[in-house]
């Protein structure tokens, strides 16, 4: 099972990586960044009051959130959830342009518990440290919307690969 998990995740983190490198070519001068959320469960559920959109909470959510930049710069590190959160609602930050983000995640609660990857956009995120949650507001990216359910969804464990902090200096610092 595990083994599955983490082909899913290598798939997503496979696919935003070639975003990256598209993002961040030679001769740019700004740096695309790469976050990588992960938390022990999670729920996805949709907003009854807001068709389309889904709320997702991530429970058991780890302190720090690592990142890392494409080539030619290389860029790695990691800085803590609190300061993620704090640097997603500055004005440089995805306050304004909800960043793309691939989701990989074990469905718990389906039949035959399958991997289950979702494209989704973020906004608004809420983190409780004491809780270890942070709450978002999701939509469904592309021609995935016909597929998602009505119903609540677990994931166990689940990770989040959030897409191109490129004008957000103060998130991790200059190169």
């Amino acid at each position: 099972m595990h083994i599955k998990i983490l082909r899913g995740i290598l798939a997503v983190l496979c696919l935003l990586l070639a975003n990256i490198g598209l993002a961040s070519m030679p001769g740019s001068h700004d740096i695309s960044y790469l976050f990588i959320q992960t938390a022990k469960w999670s729920v996805l559920k949709p907003i009854d009051s807001k068709p389309g959109y889904y709320q997702l909470v991530l429970h058991g959510v780890e302190p720090y959130v690592p990142y890392f930049s494409d080539r030619p710069n290389r860029v790695a590190g990691i800085i803590t959830t609190t300061q993620f959160i704090a640097e997603w609602n500055n004005p440089k930050g995805f306050q304004n342009e909800a960043p793309n983000v691939g989701m990989v995640g074990v469905k718990i609660l389906s039949v035959d518990k399958k991997n289950s990857v979702n494209t989704l956009t973020l906004n608004h995120p809420v983190y409780d440290p004491k809780a270890a949650t942070v709450t978002y507001q999701a939509t469904i990216v592309g021609g995935e919307q016909t597929q998602m359910p009505t119903h609540a969804l677990v994931f166990k464990p689940v990770a989040l690969f959030i897409d191109n902090v490129g004008s957000c200096w103060s998130c991790v610092g200059p190169p």
